[in-house]
């Protein structure tokens, strides 16, 4: 007998539900659908593409020193660090791809990066003084030396 009301209470939360979902479908205007834009005879009708797309691009991080053997091997908050580094340095959102020992693969979302701007993400990493103390690489030895885009599917 005890399951008697808690299924009588499941109905009523359902009806409930259904009721006020009918309700506010219910309460919408004729004169709302009718103010929507309609395509005259001389007008040409177009359709936006919807901004969820986004572009991936392929760039290749080179470094100087054994990044499987430091970076990929060591401690993770460090790692977690230098992650974020480089993505904020990108200032774009930035997937790891593929590690190897003397580079990276990531994905640029949204954002291709110029030579240019791929020298100042490269001087900006180079220049963490925290990253060249915790995998032990003197100051003037760049640990990164290369940042570019490719093609990854030519």
């Amino acid at each position: 007998m005890k399951k008697w009301p808690a299924l009588m209470l499941s109905i009523s939360m359902l009806v409930i539900t259904i009721g006020g979902t009918s309700a506010s479908a219910a309460n919408i205007k004729k004169s709302d659908v009718l103010s929507s834009t309609a395509v005259t005879s001389n007008q040409v009708s177009t359709v936006q593409p919807a901004p969820m797309v986004e572009s991936i691009n392929y760039h290749s991080v080179r470094f100087s020193i054994d990044f499987m053997e430091t970076i990929m091997a060591g401690k993770s908050e460090p790692r977690v660090r230098f992650y974020k580094a480089l993505e904020a340095a990108i200032g774009a959102r930035v997937i790891f791809d593929d590690f190897w020992s003397d580079h990276i693969v990531i994905e640029v979302i949204d954002k291709q990066l110029t030579p240019e701007e791929a020298k100042v993400v490269k001087d900006k990493m180079n220049s963490l003084q925290w990253l060249h103390e915790t995998y032990k690489v003197p100051m003037d030895q760049e640990i990164i030396t290369d940042i570019y885009w490719f093609d990854r599917w030519s």
